[in-house]
């Protein structure tokens, strides 16, 4: 039940202003709740990439969603995560992705602890982390341009360039950066890693504070929109 019926109408509406950003935010939120499933239930990032891959999306949208929204896409299932995200948080998406992708496998929440650093990079994967941030990019993005005023190809560009190993590996050798890593983390693979390492320890808010922390060192990851331009609220 969403509490932002906007949310909504822009999820199921292909023709909304806001339907491409909710597309690729839920992309990154979904890839990231399958790759945390797949982790604790000793899959690897193959496994989760076909459970998130179009064609099972088709197909999950085509046996449960079809008759239920006028767009005749999958690309619908990632606009839904995505606005379930903004209108009720990481762990409501997650266990929506898991309840339409992943039959009988329920989503079990990160108990949500504070931390004032990332982690050391030991305990998590490098697949994990490198969808870790992809997503908080794109949660980010989105939180200060809204979702309306939010183009696709804003949300790739910036995902792109600022997720890339040179850019992750020039960002931890800044010297505001060290200061917010573990000793460890001297790479881009290390950085992912240790962003892992805290999603499966701390939780998304957590993780996504400290990471973007860490990533604006290196300069916004988006200007604020405009005014004028609406803003979908986020819980």
């Amino acid at each position: 039940r969403f509490r932002n019926r906007e949310l909504l109408r822009s999820a199921t509406g292909v023709w909304r202003r806001s339907f491409g950003a909710l597309e690729h935010l839920g992309d990154a939120i979904a890839d990231l709740a399958v790759a945390v499933t797949c982790h604790r239930l000793d899959g690897d990032a193959e496994t989760a990439a076909q459970i998130v891959a179009n064609a099972n999306l088709e197909r999950v949208f085509s046996n449960r969603l079809r008759r239920l929204v006028r767009p005749g896409t999958g690309d619908v299932i990632e606009a839904l995560i995505g606005a379930v995200h903004l209108d009720g948080g990481f762990d409501e998406a997650a266990r929506v992705t898991n309840a339409l992708l992943i039959e009988g496998v329920a989503w079990q929440p990160i108990p949500i602890s504070r931390a004032d650093a990332l982690e050391e990079p030991g305990v998590g994967p490098v697949w994990v982390g490198a969808l870790v941030l992809d997503a908080v990019v794109a949660d980010r993005v989105v939180e200060l341009r809204g979702a309306a005023g939010t183009s696709q190809r804003e949300l790739s560009t910036t995902r792109a360039t600022r997720t890339s190993t040179a850019a992750l590996d020039r960002l931890v050798r800044e010297a505001g950066a060290r200061p917010r890593l573990p000793a460890a983390v001297g790479d881009a693979r290390a950085l992912k890693a240790a962003a892992a390492s805290t999603m499966l320890a701390r939780g998304w808010d957590t993780t996504r504070r400290l990471v973007v922390e860490v990533l604006e060192v290196g300069g916004p990851l988006a200007r604020p929109a405009r005014r004028g331009v609406l803003r979908q609220s986020r819980r």
